[in-house]
């Protein structure tokens, strides 16, 4: 299959008031159903605190990345990719499947199963900061 940055989208809660809006072809997240208050309250709490963290990080720090965290990127290193920039450079000089064979690496997790929420969202970071698409594996469905 081929990258498809529609494919890539990421479910999310709906906090607003009234239905949530329609899903478009060209966005990036969908709201698959509407959020208790706990749900909600929990979703801000976290990226409130990603946010804070954020502020402290280099601008190239591969948490930079959305779902991407400590754990990942020390898997990163282990990779020897120790920033966005590094990634970038390899990504541009990979083959789909090495690409693929790296994130799948770096994304997966202790107890089986790929995280593709990380996964994907990696792969947006990458199309959005000029990989090209002919390089990018397929998104997981989520």
């Amino acid at each position: 299959m081929s990258f498809k940055v529609k494919d890539c989208a990421i479910p999310t809660i709906w906090c607003g008031k009234g239905a949530p809006p329609k899903r478009k072809d060209s966005d990036l997240r969908y709201y698959h159903k509407t959020g208790s208050r706990y749900e909600c309250m929990k979703q801000g709490w976290g990226a409130g605190a990603h946010s804070v963290k954020r502020e402290s990080l280099p601008s190239n720090s591969l948490q930079q990345i959305k779902y991407v965290g400590d754990a990942y990127e020390k898997k990163f290193k282990a990779q020897r990719i120790a920033n966005i920039d590094q990634l970038l450079s390899k990504a541009r000089n990979s083959s789909k499947i090495q690409l693929q064979t790296l994130l799948r690496r770096v994304f997966i997790r202790k107890k089986g199963g790929l995280d593709k929420r990380a996964y994907n969202s990696t792969l947006i970071y990458l199309y959005q900061h000029g990989v090209s698409q002919t390089i990018l594996p397929a998104c997981s469905k989520i």
